[in-house]
């Protein structure tokens, strides 16, 4: 079932696309200014939904990496 986005919403697999085609220097500015972007949600509302899911989710993507770097070794 193909769900119609919102205006001026790419579909997510259009922006995995882009991102596989980043440097990793871009790809590090890109994360930056999420987590900017996210950061200042947060500090602006501390409930704010997104902010606390954005975080939730990235710290369990650092500790999952970081468990498969150390799984690795």
């Amino acid at each position: 079932m193909m769900v119609k986005l919102a205006e001026g919403i790419k579909d997510p697999m259009d922006s995995w696309a882009e991102l596989g085609e980043l440097s990793e220097e871009n790809l590090l500015n890109v994360l930056t200014r999420l987590y900017t972007h996210y950061e200042k949600l947060q500090k602006q509302n501390p409930a704010s939904e997104a902010a606390l899911d954005f975080f939730r989710n990235l710290g369990s993507a650092i500790d999952q990496t970081n468990q498969c770097n150390s799984n690795r070794r």
